[in-house]
């Protein structure tokens, strides 16, 4: 269910890139102002999974709000959401680097589903030997 929705969200944010204005040269340098791309691709990893995991306003299975872990997240990251936007933005006029940044994203996801999966299936096990 929530790999459907990162899915989604995914395609979606393909289908706004593709409306953007115009992209810059991919030799643009990356302003200072900017967070850097390796640092973008794990906020945006984190940033889906809390999109992924939200219903609403709330975070499913937790009493704590979407705003209350974004605030985590800005806080982990040392960054404000005013950066995070405004690189956001810079990086999605560039469609070539932003792919490259999303399939960084999605490997990411894909690790931490399947370790996930993988932790619940010995959680399983584990709970069938003790019977």
């Amino acid at each position: 269910m929530i790999v459907k929705r990162i899915i989604l969200i995914l395609i979606g944010l393909s289908f706004l890139q593709a409306c953007g204005p115009d992209a810059p040269p991919k030799s643009e340098d990356i302003p200072d102002w900017v967070i850097p791309e390796d640092k973008m691709v794990k906020m945006l990893t984190d940033v889906h999974i809390i999109e992924g995991a939200r219903i609403g306003t709330k975070v499913l299975g937790d009493s704590l709000s979407a705003k209350d872990h974004y605030d985590v997240l800005w806080k982990k990251y040392q960054i404000s959401p005013e950066i995070y936007d405004s690189s956001f933005r810079f990086y999605s006029r560039n469609a070539e680097r932003m792919d490259l940044m999303y399939e960084e994203v999605l490997t990411n996801l894909t690790k931490l589903s399947s370790e996930v999966q993988a932790n619940g299936a010995e959680e399983d096990n584990e709970k069938e030997a003790d019977s």
